[in-house]
């Protein structure tokens, strides 16, 4: 068990929960799988690890650890939902066009919350939605060169990094199950738009 594991264990059991056979793989999904996955990834996941665990025990499990501070819902704004533990935290930019989702440190938001709180007395919630826009290949005015690359954990830590393009359903470090599928290309069209 990781140290990271652990210690959403012990969140758990503080906040008097219970560490059943769901909340466990649910944890361990999350904890050892670095794509953007919707409900409905998490669900055949797990569903492939241990039949017969309802889709409504994983939506309130993921309510739970959300109330806890473990886990984090990002509205993607042109798709469904996706999580990811809150403390890998990160700020999102989706592609409009081809659901392309950046990876960016929370840093590079800093000012921007703080402008907002200054001028407008509002502070603004960066993991909970996605900014919005034009990846490189999908910019106006550009031709595409390639296809998106493969989705990256990002650089979190002070200094900014070098965006890095990032499929929300493929991962270089985390080997996809092969029973796990793609509900994102079935709820969205080919160019990443809700049908």
């Amino acid at each position: 068990m990781t140290e990271g594991t652990a210690r959403i264990y012990q969140t758990v059991r503080e906040s008097g929960g219970r560490l059943t056979v769901p909340t466990r793989i649910l944890i361990d999904v999350l904890t050892n799988n670095a794509a953007h996955l919707t409900a409905e990834d998490l669900n055949a996941e797990i569903e492939r690890r241990a039949s017969g665990i309802a889709p409504s025990t994983i939506y309130r499990l993921l309510q739970r650890l959300g109330d806890l501070g473990v886990v984090e819902h990002v509205h993607s704004g042109n798709g469904p939902a996706f999580y990811h533990l809150r403390e890998s935290g990160h700020a999102h930019l989706v592609c409009n066009d081809c659901g392309t989702v950046i990876d960016i440190p929370d840093t590079l938001l800093h000012n921007l919350a703080h402008t907002i709180d200054d001028m407008y007395d509002f502070t603004i919630e960066p993991h909970h939605s996605a900014l919005l826009g034009h990846c490189a290949n999908c910019r106006p005015g550009t031709t595409p060169t390639q296809p998106a690359a493969q989705e990256q954990r990002p650089a979190v830590d002070d200094q900014p990094a070098k965006p890095r393009a990032a499929s929300r359903n493929a991962s270089p470090h985390s080997k996809r199950s092969p029973g796990m599928h793609s509900p994102t290309r079935s709820v969205l069209g080919a160019r990443g738009r809700a049908r």
